[in-house]
C-alpha cells in the first residue's frame, strides 16, 4: 500500500486517509470469469475445428474482455493498494483519489461540499467553480457525476462523516455550501 504524503506546504490540518479494502469473492470471481472465459472458449474450438480456428477466436474474445479487465484490477489496485485520500487546511483541500497522485483545490474554486445522494449516496462530493482545476478534470468518468461534481472518498473506515464535518467547518470559508 502507498501512504499518502500530502504536500511540503500542507497544514495545519486534518487528514483522512480511507482504509485499504480487500477484493471480496464477487471481485474475484468476475476477475477469474473475464480471464477465463476467453481460454476456455478458445480451448472448446482448438478441440472441435482446430488451431487456426481457435487462435482468431482467442484474439477477438480477448480484445472484448480485456477492457472489462483492466478496469476490474484498476478497482482492486484503486480501493487497496492506493486509497483515497482527503485533506483540509486553510489552502484548501488536498485529494488522491482514483490512483492518481494528489493534488490540491484552492478554497476559491471549491463551490460545495456535499454528501452524495442517490447513485452518490456514502460519497463527498466536491463541485468546483469550474472545471478549471487540472486534478478534478483529469479524473476517469467513474469518479464524476452527472452534474458535474467530483467523487471524492466513499465514507466509512478512515473517513468519518462526522469528523469530516468538523474539519470542513473548521478550515472552510464562510463562502462554501457545506451539507454533510
Amino acid at each position: 500500500m502507498r501512504v499518502f504524503q500530502p504536500p511540503s506546504d500542507f497544514g495545519p490540518g486534518a487528514l483522512f486517509l480511507r482504509e485499504p479494502v480487500r477484493p471480496d469473492a464477487a471481485v474475484c470471481l468476475r476477475l477469474c470469469a473475464l480471464l477465463g472465459l476467453p481460454l476456455a472458449v478458445s480451448a472448446g474450438l482448438a478441440r472441435q475445428a482446430g488451431l487456426a480456428v481457435a487462435l482468431p477466436g482467442l484474439v477477438v474474445l480477448g480484445l472484448l474482455v480485456f477492457p472489462l479487465a483492466a478496469r476490474t484490477l484498476r478497482e482492486v489496485r484503486d480501493d487497496y493498494l492506493v486509497p483515497d485520500a482527503v485533506g483540509l487546511d486553510a489552502r484548501g483541500v488536498v485529494v488522491r483519489c482514483a490512483g492518481r497522485g494528489g493534488f490540491r483545490v484552492p478554497w476559491s474554486r471549491v463551490r460545495r461540499l456535499d454528501a452524495g445522494a442517490g447513485r452518490e449516496a456514502g460519497w463527498l462530493r466536491l463541485w468546483v467553480v469550474a472545471d478549471e482545476v487540472a486534478g478534478v478534470a483529469r479524473l476517469p468518468r467513474r469518479r464524476r457525476t452527472s452534474e458535474g461534481a467530483a467523487l471524492l472518498v466513499r465514507f466509512g473506515p478512515g473517513v468519518d462523516r462526522e469528523a469530516l464535518l468538523v474539519a470542513v467547518q473548521e478550515y472552510a470559508p464562510q463562502s462554501i455550501r457545506v451539507r454533510l
